[in-house]
């Protein structure tokens, strides 16, 4: 039997070729995040997921997220796990927006100017809340999204529940999540994450991980696929695209509502 591609192998080298360019270009600008700041947990554990490398991963999420969306008018929306609205800088139309509610366990701590920067271009409503109980009556949402938040959860699927619970029939719920512990994942870590956390103060980076990310994505994904059984979904690996989370960076669950 003849074996044939889906795709075009001379573009798929060529594509992760250029993937793998802008990762080791990371992984230079990664190293020096911190410099000589003494280690405080939450803030730099902010400014690690945003900066260098891992925020090269983390912006990859947020636009794979963002490019799963279909955008109509008047989009009343819910983002938990939001922290100051960061994932909004890559929202190509915010007018088209009428309601954003951006939860979490403590909104505005990771960059309060941001927060207020918002506040002044769109409705956006930063609620403090936890995602395992959404303080929101059914089907108030049109799209609700998760970025990165599953893997960090006590119940991951009481979080889908909710999710489901507040969005509409015919709405759109969009879930980005690291492929923890994929193959790869796991290579850029231990090649970079944790020696830059071992270096700014944390003696075992790898427990620490583990015990912040106790959620496995291989568990996540037959969870979703579980919660939306009733509904369209589709999962899309990235950044090689072949559908394996060992052999990708992330991942985007989109599920388009029954109506």
């Amino acid at each position: 039997m003849i074996f044939k591609w889906s795709i075009n192998p001379l573009v798929a080298t060529s594509k992760a070729a250029a993937v793998l360019r802008k990762l080791f270009r990371g992984i230079t600008e990664f190293k020096d995040v911190l410099g000589d700041e003494p280690w405080d947990p939450n803030r730099a554990y902010f400014k690690i997921q945003r900066s260098g490398l891992q925020g090269l991963g983390n912006s990859m999420i947020d636009r794979g997220v963002e490019s799963s969306l279909f955008y109509t008018k008047s989009l009343s929306m819910i983002e938990i796990g939001a922290s100051s609205g960061e994932h909004l800088d890559f929202v190509n139309d915010l007018s088209l927006i009428k309601r954003y509610v951006a939860l979490d366990l403590f909104p505005r701590v990771t960059n309060p100017a941001l927060s207020f920067q918002l506040e002044t271009l769109i409705p956006i409503e930063f609620v403090q809340g936890d995602a395992e109980k959404l303080p929101f009556s059914d089907n108030e949402f049109d799209v609700a999204l998760s970025m990165c938040v599953l893997a960090h959860v006590n119940n991951p699927e009481t979080v889908l529940q909710e999710l489901r619970r507040v969005t509409r029939g015919g709405g759109q719920i969009a879930i980005g999540m690291p492929c923890d512990p994929g193959m790869i994942n796991r290579l850029i870590k231990g090649l970079v994450t944790y020696r830059v956390m071992r270096r700014n103060g944390v003696e075992n980076p790898k427990l620490s991980y583990e015990r912040d990310h106790r959620n496995a994505i291989g568990n996540l994904i037959e969870l979703t696929r579980h919660v939306f059984y009733e509904d369209k979904l589709r999962i899309s690996y990235r950044p090689f695209r072949l559908r394996s989370w060992n052999l990708n960076l992330f991942c985007v669950i989109k599920v388009d509502i029954k109506k």
